[in-house]
């Protein structure tokens, strides 16, 4: 999703891209895994992400001490190639609230 514009006709084409930076702490990130790497059962991995969201690229950032995911999405706002992307809020949720289900008595 990527968008050109030309601002006027001696400058270079911009391009613009629908993406955001989410920041992960290392240690929830680990602790979706279970053994053999799987992920753990009913976890849905962000939270305030939108449903249409594709993962673009994953580092990790000595200094922050964090994960970024660039996700790329039709809901977000263009931004400039030539600017760093904004930073979102999210949320690792494991599991599904209410999920929970009791076996029924015989």
């Amino acid at each position: 999703m990527t968008v050109k514009i030309k601002k006027e006709e001696h400058q270079r084409e911009i391009l613009y891209r629908r993406i955001r930076v989410l920041m992960v702490d290392p240690v929830a990130f680990t602790q979706l895994f279970t053994k053999g790497l799987l992920f753990a059962k009913r976890t849905k991995l962000i939270e305030g992400v939108p449903e249409d969201a594709k993962l673009r690229g994953v580092v990790y950032d000595i200094r922050l001490e964090a994960i970024m995911m660039m996700v790329e999405s039709s809901e977000y706002e263009p931004v400039p190639s030539t600017e760093l992307p904004p930073r979102q809020l999210v949320e690792i949720r494991a599991g599904v609230p209410g999920a929970t289900k009791k076996k029924k008595k015989k």
